[in-house]
């Protein structure tokens, strides 16, 4: 049988668009402005991962005019192909920009500044074609459907009408994973121990450098075993695997080294999730903590208050592994983390956002339960602030990059076209009302993207092939 339900996300095109000649102003403007701006975050970016930059009058102003003239060349690339589409073409700005700052870096470990202005000039129109290519790709894909079409379970399907007595709920396992934070993962566990509701077991994968003795000694307390394991792998999907392959129950509940839970936070977790039935995930609440650092933050935070349900292409990640229940049949049908993403690996994140694509793709749900509250402790420094989003973005261009080069279809090239955009023009458009510290995260954060992407498919993809 098949159930319709609405879609939480619809993809639309103006009826009319502007004529070609209205798009290729616009995005020639746009083009040198785009320049212009690479030249002026470069430094800055390029500063942040270790080069040595000085710049000159003379330099800026070959850097300028290359801006303008290889601005021309793009437009001439990608006009033909837009169609009046001006989103379409604006964007491959924010491509070629990315790929600018690689071309310009390069240049500089030529040294000179001849060096520097070829490797800039030779790298907008490398990224204008391969744009051109990306624009060309995408043309034509079929947007998300109005209604989407999710399988029901084939006992629904049947004309008898379903048991809806309530199900028991199932003994739970909770896995954690750390490296590196011994105080923080204690308190962590202590956190969930003192709760209202204790799961059947705790499993602790630590892949710190020394092991730690006071979590060790817990043992068995109040007919909850936490199983502490000390292992030298790296690599936090890697590690929540190890996990999901010690654990002994039907029902999986993960969090983070760094969170602090309320005490009816596994209850209402088991709860939603027993409620909600083996193919839908639960996510919950996760709001800052408590700070542990002197101008410290805490990234990745849920703050929703309403609940949420996701099938489909939602066009967005919707799994947070800081705060989610799963059923292990989950894993069964779809595999485990993948261990090439996530902290510890060449592409340090996105490792939930490619385990709940897998599963929306077979027809599962991911549910938000706000009422499901952890805190994530702001121990981070804004020091490390533009870094922690340089691995965001190579993470995030790591998974959508694997997921481009599997051609079912055309989804993912328009996710890393929408990404790219809601990113990089934010670099331009709040760079005059936020902190020099954030507007370089999202420059990061967009240059990140695109090696990530670019990496993925021309070397983690062609090394995984037989």
């Amino acid at each position: 049988g098949l159930l319709r339900v609405p879609a939480a996300r619809v993809l639309r095109r103006d009826a009319d668009p502007p004529p070609p000649s209205r798009a290729a102003a616009l995005s020639l403007g746009l083009l040198t402005l785009g320049g212009a701006a690479a030249v002026a975050v470069g430094p800055a970016l390029l500063g942040v991962i270790g080069a040595d930059y000085r710049p000159s009058t003379g330099l800026l102003v070959l850097l300028m005019v290359g801006a303008v003239l290889s601005g021309a060349v793009a437009v001439l690339l990608a006009i033909p192909r837009a169609r009046g589409d001006v989103r379409s073409v604006v964007s491959i700005q924010w491509v070629m920009a990315a790929i600018v700052l690689v071309g310009t870096y390069v240049g500089l470990r030529l040294s000179g500044v001849l060096a520097i202005g070829v490797a800039f000039v030779a790298s907008q129109v490398v990224g204008a074609i391969l744009a051109g290519r990306l624009l060309r790709a995408t043309r034509g894909a079929t947007d998300v459907a109005a209604d989407a079409v999710v399988p029901v379970p084939p006992a629904l399907a049947q004309d008898e009408t379903p048991d809806r007595r309530p199900s028991p709920p199932p003994p739970a396992s909770l896995l954690i994973c750390s490296r590196g934070r011994p105080q923080l993962l204690l308190e962590t566990v202590e956190s969930i121990l003192a709760g209202d509701r204790l799961p059947e077991e705790i499993i602790v994968i630590d892949q710190s450098a020394e092991a730690n003795a006071p979590l060790a000694a817990i043992g068995r307390r109040d007919g909850c075993d936490v199983r502490y394991i000390h292992t030298a792998e790296v690599g936090l999907s890697r590690g929540r695997n190890r996990a999901i392959r010690e654990s002994r129950q039907p029902l999986l509940v993960l969090t983070d080294d760094d969170m602090l839970v309320e005490p009816d936070w596994l209850s209402t977790m088991v709860e939603a999730a027993t409620a909600a039935g083996p193919r839908a995930l639960i996510c919950g609440r996760v709001l800052p903590g408590v700070t542990d650092a002197v101008d410290g933050f805490a990234p990745s935070t849920i703050e929703d208050v309403e609940p949420a349900r996701h099938v489909g292409r939602v066009g967005k990640d919707v799994v947070f592994t800081g705060n989610l229940a799963i059923h292990r049949a989950a894993f069964d049908e779809v595999g485990l983390f993948d261990e090439r993403l996530g902290p510890g690996t060449e592409y340090p994140g996105a490792e939930d956002s490619d385990l709940g694509f897998r599963l929306l793709e077979v027809g599962y749900a991911i549910l938000y339960e706000p009422r499901a509250t952890v805190y994530h402790r702001a121990w981070r420094t804004w020091d490390g602030y533009v870094r922690l989003r340089w691995d965001y973005g190579k993470g995030m261009g790591g998974f959508l990059g694997k997921h481009i080069g599997l051609g079912r279809d055309r989804y993912m090239l328009r996710r890393f076209r929408d990404d790219l955009w809601r990113h990089a023009s934010r670099v331009v458009r709040y760079a005059h009302c936020r902190s020099r510290r954030q507007t370089l995260g999202d420059a990061a954060y967009t240059v990140g993207l695109v090696i990530g992407a670019l990496r993925f498919r021309l070397v983690t993809a062609r090394r995984a092939r037989p």
